[in-house]
């Protein structure tokens, strides 16, 4: 009777443990979308505020999704005049990381012009954290690619009132 006792206690437990575990997983995962759309947001708004400082004002920026090759590509930072392309991410943080990174932008790039049928004016990879190796492997990629390599410091100094 003992030994069935504890082991009912230990199953109620687990259970409880169990409850708990995905609770805390799903509070997380919220959290990393609460926090990565209000970047994209803060991102949206720095590269409106350099449309601007380039000559397009009251431009809107935001996201948009392309149907391009039978895939559905969602573009975080996009304005269709004139034309803009980026991406956002919250981190990158090794290398490897950030030539994937790199890619899906590319992706999207040649998406948006093959649809609109021009190049993009500016194309951006806003990034809120990195690490010192993925920042050096995003510099060089962003120089090889033409591509405005934007950090999360960057836009919070500009946007700051």
């Amino acid at each position: 009777e003992e030994v069935r006792s504890l082991r009912e206690g230990q199953n109620k437990l687990w259970d409880s443990h169990e409850r708990l575990r995905r609770y805390v997983v799903s509070g997380l995962s919220g959290l990393r979308s609460a926090i990565g759309v209000s970047f994209e947001e803060h991102a949206a708004s720095f590269v409106t505020l350099l449309l601007d400082e380039m000559g397009y004002p009251d431009r809107v920026v935001g996201r948009r999704c392309l149907m391009y090759a039978g895939e559905l590509l969602e573009v975080n930072i996009f304005c269709e005049g004139p034309l803009v392309v980026g991406e956002v991410s919250t981190s990158i943080l090794r290398a490897d990381d950030a030539r994937r990174e790199v890619e899906k932008l590319l992706k999207r790039v040649k998406a948006a012009e093959e649809i609109y049928k021009k190049r993009p004016i500016l194309t951006v990879l806003s990034v809120a954290r990195t690490t010192p190796e993925s920042s050096e492997a995003l510099k060089k990629l962003a120089e090889e690619h033409k591509i405005r390599l934007v950090t999360g410091r960057e836009i919070e100094e500009e946007l700051t009132i």
